[in-house]
């Protein structure tokens, strides 16, 4: 990828995380402001005993996240494993290309001196 390429790239993918993290903070806002309006409307609740074998929320979607980092390591690695096994095949039709294009150049090159 060229540097120009990469560059551009980088640049779409800060925006898009701005915005999603600007997003974010319009819904905690909201969510904050729910919670501090319903929360006097809200009975006790009894208290179940089960409640206290349930990891606390906070450890629930750190380790959902922690698993779908792993999940996205392994699709990393499957995915640079196929590319690796595709490169012999990937390199000849780049390299056929390449030739063939010279071929094509040539060609126009004698068609435009004659």
């Amino acid at each position: 990828m060229s540097t120009t390429t990469r560059e551009a790239t980088t640049e779409v993918q800060d925006q898009i995380l701005l915005a999603l993290r600007k997003g974010q903070e319009v819904w905690v806002e909201a969510i904050n402001a729910w919670t501090e309006a319903v929360e006097r409307f809200v009975p006790p609740v009894p208290r179940f005993p089960v409640i206290d074998q349930l990891p606390p929320p906070k450890q629930v979607v750190d380790s959902t996240f922690d698993f779908a980092e792993q999940v996205l390591a392994a699709q990393r690695d499957f995915a640079h494993t196929v590319l690796e096994a595709t490169a012999p095949l990937t390199e000849r039709i780049t390299q056929q290309a390449a030739s063939q294009a010279d071929e094509v150049q040539e060609k126009a090159r004698k068609a435009n001196k004659s």
